[in-house]
C-alpha cells in the first residue's frame, strides 16, 4: 500500500472530546496509538494495542470510550472515518491489510477464508455486497438441533444478564457510592460488562473485601493522588494484577471510614 502520510485533526474536538479526561500520559499515549493505527491501516489487534501502550492506558481510553473495542480489535472511529473517505480505499489496502481489515469487521467471513472455503476476492465480495452471514448458503437450512443451541445460548445469555443486578452478591448502590466517595468521582452507574467482570473476580476467588482493600490502598498511593486518582475508573479494579498489588502488600493501611460494610 502506498502509505497515507497525513490524517485529518480536528483541534476543536480534541479540546472538548472525551480525551480530555484522561491524564496527560494517557493523552500522550492515544495520540502514539493513533499513529500507529493509521499507518497499520487502522487495523491494530487489542492485544497489539496493549503491548503499544501498556494495559493500564489503553483500559484508561476504553473506560472513557475514547476508543472501542470490537471483535478483539480497536476502533478508532475519527481514523475510520478518515479512512473511508480516503479515495480508493480497497485499491490502497495492502494484500495483508484487506486481510486484517476482513477479520476485524467480518470475523465469520475471515473464518471461512482461513479455512479455505472461499477466496480473498470472494470475500471481500461478499463483504462489499454485505451479504456474509455465518451460515450455509440459502439452500442449505440450518440445522434442527444448531437453532436449538443457538437459541439455548440467547436464553441463557438473557438470563445472565438479569441476574447481574437481581440476583448478584454485591450490592451495586453501595459499592458505586463507596467508589465515587473514595475517588470523588460522579459516576452514575456501573454498566454491565464491567458488573460481569466484578463477578468473575469473586468467581475466581477473591473476595469483596479485597476489591476494598485494593481501592483503600489506591487512595493513599502517592503515585495515584499525585495523578489525582483520573485513572481509578470501575474498569480499572477489574483486573487481578491490580487486586493482587494493592491488597495484598506486606502492610495495608486499614483506613475504611468510608465504608459501611454493604458492598
Amino acid at each position: 500500500m502506498e502509505k497515507l502520510v497525513w490524517f485529518k485533526f480536528s483541534p476543536r474536538d480534541w479540546v472538548m472530546g472525551k480525551i480530555q479526561r484522561c491524564p496527560e500520559v494517557t493523552q500522550a499515549r492515544f495520540i502514539r496509538l493513533c499513529c500507529l493505527y493509521w499507518n497499520k491501516e487502522c487495523c491494530i489487534s487489542l492485544e497489539d494495542a496493549e503491548i503499544e501502550i501498556d494495559k493500564e492506558h489503553l483500559d484508561i481510553l476504553i473506560s472513557k470510550k475514547v476508543i472501542l473495542v470490537e471483535n478483539d480489535f480497536i476502533k478508532i472511529n475519527f481514523l475510520d472515518e478518515n479512512f473511508e473517505k480516503s479515495e480508493g480505499k480497497t485499491n490502497k489496502l495492502s494484500t495483508s491489510g484487506k486481510i486484517g481489515n476482513l477479520k476485524k469487521h467480518k470475523p465469520e467471513l475471515y473464518k471461512r477464508f482461513e479455512n479455505k472455503e472461499i477466496t480473498l476476492e470472494e470475500a471481500l465480495e461478499l463483504q462489499k455486497n454485505k451479504v456474509a452471514t455465518l451460515s450455509p448458503p440459502d439452500n442449505y437450512p440450518i440445522a434442527t438441533q444448531s437453532q436449538i443451541v443457538a437459541e439455548k445460548r440467547r436464553g441463557e445469555e438473557s438470563r445472565e444478564d438479569k441476574n447481574i443486578n437481581s440476583l448478584s452478591p454485591i450490592n451495586w448502590e453501595s459499592f458505586l457510592k463507596f467508589h465515587n466517595e473514595t475517588f470523588g468521582k460522579k459516576a452514575r452507574l456501573i454498566n454491565d460488562t464491567n458488573k460481569k467482570k466484578f463477578l468473575k473476580l469473586l468467581k475466581d476467588g477473591y473476595t469483596k473485601e479485597d476489591i476494598i482493600k485494593a481501592m483503600v490502598s489506591v487512595k493513599n498511593d502517592k503515585w495515584a493522588i499525585e495523578k489525582k486518582y483520573g485513572y481509578c475508573s470501575h474498569l480499572y479494579f477489574t483486573r487481578p494484577d491490580v487486586i493482587d498489588r494493592y491488597a495484598f502488600p506486606s502492610e495495608i493501611k486499614k483506613n475504611t471510614n468510608n465504608y459501611n460494610g454493604t458492598l
